[in-house]
């Protein structure tokens, strides 16, 4: 359950098993954690199944409980938080995805934690894009794009541009929002990271389509499918949630 299961990255593909395994490796999580919650390696366990269901089985666990039951100081507690929220939001209660990610917000800036901050507000905004609460997830887009210029992340400042150029799409701002993942793509042409790239030529084609720019948006969407073919599917090594 370790392997990495974003798309387009070693384990995707394997992470299906999850699919037929789901509720027995829950129930065994279970018992672990009744056994032991103090186990940091239980609670990694846990977080890593969550992220094959999010992926492949999106549906809520009953470990949901036990993560919430969590000590703050608990090292494990912003992780399973963070995973917890996802397949709250995978289902559509995007309101108890964002209480638990503001939760989580809060201890990663507690544990001074900048990478876990930056992507739990990138998360944030999304739960905010999907509640049409735009002006608050463009807020916390760029707040995350600062924390990864900072942290002279460049991979984190591609995620934090694709994920504002969704929101500046939804309020409609297009000239912003082109711009905004135009410079997400540019940081990421150096980059074997076939899904984000895929995502940004996807809301590209997109905007330019809300501008009246068919030509260049059937040439970006073609883009996005040529990438998203299996076909063209290439291995990657990193993974970073959105």
């Amino acid at each position: 359950m370790s392997a990495d299961v974003n798309p387009g990255n070693p384990g995707f593909e394997e992470g299906q098993w999850i699919t037929s395994e789901d509720v027995n490796v829950e129930h065994l999580l279970d018992v672990f954690a009744s056994v032991d919650s103090s186990s940091v390696s239980v609670w990694d366990a846990c977080v890593n199944f969550m992220e094959h269901l999010y992926w492949h089985e999106p549906r809520l666990v009953v470990l949901g409980p036990k993560i919430e039951g969590l000590p703050d100081d608990h090292s494990s507690r912003p992780q399973c938080l963070s995973e917890l929220s996802q397949l709250f939001n995978s289902v559509g209660n995007h309101e108890e995805s964002k209480r638990l990610l503001t939760r989580t917000l809060e201890l990663s800036r507690e544990q001074g934690s900048d990478l876990q901050v930056a992507q739990t507000l990138r998360l944030l905004s999304n739960a905010n894009r999907l509640l049409d609460r735009n002006d608050e997830g463009i807020q916390q887009a760029r707040e995350a794009l600062e924390v990864c210029e900072r942290l002279d992340d460049v991979s984190g400042q591609a995620y934090s541009l694709q994920q504002l150029a969704w929101l500046l799409y939804d309020d409609d701002q297009p000239d912003a929002a082109e711009e905004a993942v135009s410079r997400a793509i540019d940081l990421l042409s150096g980059e074997d990271k076939q899904f984000p790239v895929c995502e940004c030529y996807r809301v590209l084609g997109l905007i330019c389509h809300s501008k009246g720019k068919m030509e260049e948006a059937i040439k970006h969407l073609t883009t996005a499918l040529e990438i998203a073919s299996p076909s063209s599917a290439k291995p990657s090594g990193v993974s970073v949630a959105l």
